[in-house]
């Protein structure tokens, strides 16, 4: 669950994915590593909405037109089923019981200190777990733009091709500004 608030950065591309948008508004939290995710969460109103792929997501605000969580983000904060296309039962976030894990995602809303102390302690376990035994999936793809995945530029080893590509890190305890790419400082921050 502490690694999800790592959607305080970055933002989905509906050529990739058919969502669009990032899950904080940049206006408010640009390049920052820090609880805005969660703080959003909090916001009354989310709304299930169809992408202009036709996808399920969450947004708020007049005419549905801010923020994004998908369905594993929200279900962090507020329980509900889905049918086989994603669609919630309670569409409305007002209309949906508290998750068991909402208590942890107000907590992390409040305290940046320890969320980034917690999100530290996960990103390092999970790059220390590394990526041995894994096997390819035997999964028939094609990306949303219709391009071949098999044709995409493999990644050999993301932490090392980003330790070396000279980011800069700026920043206090409690809020992270990247100057750089966001697993380049995550890594950093892991190492501490």
């Amino acid at each position: 669950m502490v690694i999800m608030g790592a959607h305080t950065l970055g933002r989905a591309n509906n050529d990739n994915s058919g969502f669009n948008g990032g899950w904080v508004d940049a206006r408010v939290n640009e390049d920052r590593l820090n609880v805005e995710y969660y703080r959003d969460m909090l916001v009354e109103n989310w709304n299930q909405v169809t992408s202009p792929a036709g996808k399920w997501e969450w947004k708020w605000g007049q005419n549905n037109q801010l923020g994004l969580m998908l369905n594993a983000d929200m279900a962090l904060m507020k329980s509900f089923s889905m049918d086989s296309d994603g669609q919630a039962d309670c569409q409305n976030t007002n209309d949906c019981s508290d998750a068991s894990t909402a208590s942890t995602v107000r907590e992390f809303a409040t305290n940046n200190d320890q969320w980034l102390s917690d999100f530290a302690s996960a990103f390092s376990k999970m790059v220390q777990n590394g990526n041995s035994g894994l096997s390819e999936l035997s999964v028939t793809a094609t990306t949303l733009n219709g391009g071949d995945p098999s044709e995409m530029a493999p990644i050999d080893d993301p932490v090392e091709d980003l330790q070396n590509s000279g980011f800069s890190l700026f920043g206090s305890s409690s809020s992270f500004v990247l100057g750089g790419v966001f697993f380049s400082f995550a890594f950093s921050l892991a190492l501490l």
